[in-house]
Order: structure tokens, then C-alpha cells, then sequence
């Protein structure tokens, strides 16, 4: 939990069960939205999570264009939910 907490990212380093609970990847996709690649694939059907990780990369200077932004967060997001944001 504290390693998310410093670098989202490092979520890909967890366990699968890790990956799987709520509170650390929402911690995780809090602190990087790009950790939201390494999420269970239940989580990326959460619409909080996918949320999240929209809300976190508005601050990232490295991509431009919000839409570009939010189509590579929906990229990792479930087909459901991208489907549902279509």
C-alpha cells in the first residue's frame, strides 16, 4: 500500500490479489492513472476506478489534448465502460 502510495506505477510489481483490492489501486490510480494498466480486470469495469484515473491524468503535463487523454484511460478501462462512454 505505501509503495502505490509513492509511485502509482509500482502496481505492477503487486500481487494479483493486491491488484484485485479496491483501496489499493484506488490509491494507486490516485497517485499515476497510468497504474490503471496493472488493475484486475474486475477493477477496470469499476467506473470509480476508471474515474479516478480520469481525474488524476487532467494534471499531466506529458499528454495534450484532454481527449487524447481520456482515450488512453478509457484504453485500459473494461469494454463496458468504454462502450458505455462512447
Amino acid at each position: 500500500r505505501v509503495a502505490v502510495r509513492s509511485d502509482g506505477t509500482s502496481l505492477q510489481y503487486a500481487a494479483e490479489e493486491l491488484k484485485n483490492r479496491r483501496e489499493i489501486v484506488m490509491a494507486a490510480v490516485a497517485k499515476d492513472w497510468r497504474a490503471l494498466e496493472f488493475v484486475s480486470n474486475p477493477l477496470k469495469d469499476d467506473p470509480a476506478v476508471v474515474l479516478a484515473a480520469m481525474e488524476n491524468q487532467r494534471n499531466d503535463d506529458h499528454y495534450h489534448g484532454i481527449w487524447d487523454r481520456r482515450k488512453l484511460v478509457l484504453a485500459e478501462a473494461s469494454a463496458r465502460l468504454r462502450n458505455d462512454a462512447a
